[in-house]
C-alpha cells in the first residue's frame, strides 16, 4: 500500500483496526477453528426434506371466473328502466 504519509485519517485508524483484530483472531485461534470446522461440515451429507404432504390433495371444483359485461360485449342491464338510456 502507498506510504503513511499518503494515507488519510481514516485510512490509517482503519488500518489499525484491521491489524489489531487480526492479532486478536489469532490470539483466538478463530483461522484454525474456523477451517476445523469447514473441513467437517464439508463430510456431513444433507438429511433428506420430510414431506408435509401426508395425504393426497383434494381436487377442487373449477369455478367459472367472473367476467364483466363489457368484456364480454354485452351491454349492462339495469333495474332502473330510465338509466338504460343513460348508457
Amino acid at each position: 500500500m502507498a506510504s503513511s504519509q499518503k494515507l488519510t485519517e481514516y485510512e490509517r485508524r482503519r488500518l489499525e483496526n484491521i491489524r489489531r483484530n487480526e492479532e486478536i483472531m489469532a490470539a483466538l485461534r478463530i483461522y484454525s477453528k474456523a477451517t476445523q470446522l469447514f473441513s467437517t461440515s464439508s463430510k456431513r451429507q444433507r438429511a433428506e426434506a420430510k414431506s408435509n404432504n401426508l395425504s393426497p390433495e383434494e381436487e377442487k371444483p373449477e369455478t367459472q371466473t367472473r367476467r364483466s359485461l363489457r368484456t364480454q360485449g354485452m351491454r349492462p342491464e339495469f333495474s332502473d328502466p330510465n338509466l338504460n338510456d343513460l348508457v
